[in-house]
């Protein structure tokens, strides 16, 4: 795809995104999308990702086996600013059981370098492919809503759908949860 498509997909899931925040009041809500029962991670997902800064591929497969918080934000969302600092304090709180964080940004790389240049982040970050739209759809929200979470178990199972920014403390007894065994 050329950079000129590139750049409008993610001008459009920008858009979209900004629109479902505006009609949403950007009230953070965790239990907006919650899943109903536990649902396989579809495994042709697990060879999607995204980039890092570098332009470096990445892919979910990377975390196989261990518990997955996916977030798909953006740099000028201020749901996803404010959940920001929750999600860094769940990976060091978590990382050593076995719980991933990765960030997908709807972004252009310029913005998530600035960002990532104030706020240093542990978790990976990576840039939204052209094919992220329609991940987020087949994960739940199929409108592009930010911020967007899914909580993966270590098998794969798909346990949590959050749309919204997450409530830290609830979040982290599902993690916590999850790494037990639970």
């Amino acid at each position: 795809m050329s950079t000129l498509g590139k750049s409008l997909t993610v001008l459009a899931l920008a858009l979209g995104a900004t629109l479902i925040g505006y009609l949403s009041g950007q009230a953070p809500r965790s239990d907006a999308a919650p899943a109903a029962a536990p649902r396989a991670f579809p495994e042709s997902t697990w060879a999607q990702g995204g980039t890092d800064l570098e332009g470096r591929p990445h892919s979910f497969q990377e975390y196989r086996g261990k518990i997955l918080l996916i977030n798909f934000w953006a740099t000028w969302c201020p749901p996803c600013q404010k959940e920001g600092p929750a999600l860094q304090r769940l990976e060091e709180k978590l990382q050593a059981h076995g719980v991933q964080i990765v960030g997908i940004t709807i972004d252009q790389a310029a913005n998530l370098q600035t960002y990532v240049d104030k706020h240093p982040s542990h978790y990976p970050l990576w840039l939204a492919t052209p094919q992220t739209a329609r991940l987020m759809a087949s994960l739940g929200n199929p409108q592009g809503g930010l911020p967007f979470s899914v909580i993966l178990d270590r098998s794969g199972q798909v346990r949590k759908v959050l749309l919204g920014a997450i409530n830290e403390t609830e979040t982290e007894n599902l993690l916590s949860s999850l790494a037990q065994g639970q």
